[in-house]
């Protein structure tokens, strides 16, 4: 067991004062304790033991539930203040992100939010392949959504540029100049990356999804799953959000 692995069973038996007498847990319990020395997050099927129901799989956890049960919980005073229930899963990043070869989307983005604005580039010769003087043009139309396809990422004859994937919505928090569809394409796996489709999952599924707007733009802002609490690390945040999709 490593240092690391050591100090999160001795958080989490700490934290739910099992240290001295673990034969009264239950065998599901047990089995969650004694899980913690082999990962630092808890994995069953794939997925986070701490933030899923293992009997299905499919149960995402809300930010103060997530904080009451993580291993590295160090806040006494984050209290469960509300059932621990399932929460309906988000899409997750690879989903939201535009492909670049057929469908360009695998569904509609929430109503008011845009991938682009207009995409334009030059056409190549289809014999010579060679670049030409004309310009393709596509317009964003959300009722048409899963009718693009092959559309460029960035203009080749134009110096690499971007075609028009930043004239998309950004995010409301944050200072990132670039929309939140360059994010996806450019960001594949970091925290920023996850920050986008939690965005679009919380405007998709309101009232469903395992995070209200508040808690995205706190936990964005402070590093912290509710206010006051542990500032998390960024593997931590990306652990957390990978829960709440499928």
């Amino acid at each position: 067991m490593t240092t690391q692995q050591q100090f999160d069973q001795e958080q989490l038996e700490k934290h739910e004062g099992l240290a001295k007498d673990k034969s009264s847990l239950s065998p599901g319990r047990r089995r969650l304790i004694q899980g913690v020395g082999a990962a630092p997050i808890l994995m069953v099927s794939g997925r986070s033991a701490l933030a899923c129901n293992p009997d299905t799989d499919k149960c995402a956890l809300s930010p103060m539930a997530w904080m009451s049960v993580h291993p590295n919980n160090k806040t006494a005073t984050v209290q469960l203040s509300h059932s621990v229930g399932c929460n309906f899963l988000g899409r997750s990043p690879g989903y939201w992100t535009p492909n670049k070869s057929g469908k360009t989307f695998q569904g509609p983005w929430p109503i008011g939010v845009t991938p682009f604005t207009k995409l334009e580039w030059y056409k190549r010769d289809g014999r010579t392949k060679k670049c030409t003087s004309t310009k393709i043009s596509k317009l964003w139309n959300p009722a048409n959504w899963n009718k693009y396809s092959g559309l460029p990422f960035n203009d080749d004859c134009n110096g690499g540029q971007d075609v028009g994937w930043m004239t998309g919505s950004r995010l409301p928090f944050g200072s990132d100049p670039r929309s939140i569809s360059r994010i996806l394409i450019d960001e594949a796996g970091t925290e920023l990356w996850h920050f986008c489709a939690a965005y679009l999952n919380v405007l998709t599924y309101p009232g469903q999804y395992a995070l209200t707007m508040e808690e995205l733009t706190n936990l964005f802002n402070s590093g912290t799953l509710v206010p006051g609490g542990r500032k998390l690390y960024s593997s931590e945040i990306k652990a957390f959000l990978d829960q709440t999709w499928a």
